[in-house]
């Protein structure tokens, strides 16, 4: 069921700059639409992060374990930052 969600909202935001009537570089639509691709690359470097940190412990080299394991915890916090900043810019008034 998350993945079906997922997958609808990112179709949901590919088609909102079309809804878009502003040109503005600012607008509330395409900022919301920048913090959505931070996001998915928020992701894919959690997921390589991951990898990473396999591997590391696997060839019992601890010190990249834990510098990647670091990394992981700050993009992990991140990630929800970024879409509650997503969601709230909507709710910038609409006068630029």
């Amino acid at each position: 069921m998350g993945s079906l969600s997922y997958a609808t909202t990112a179709a949901i935001e590919l088609a909102m700059p079309r809804m878009s009537k502003s040109q503005s570089p600012v607008s509330d639509t395409r900022l919301h639409r920048y913090a959505f691709y931070l996001h998915a690359g928020l992701m894919a470097a959690n997921i390589a992060l991951g990898f990473v940190e396999s591997s590391a412990l696997s060839s019992g080299n601890h010190d990249l374990v834990t510098g990647a394991g670091i990394a992981h915890i700050v993009v992990g916090f991140s990630v929800p930052v970024v879409m509650l900043g997503a969601g709230a810019i909507f709710s910038l008034p609409n006068e630029y």
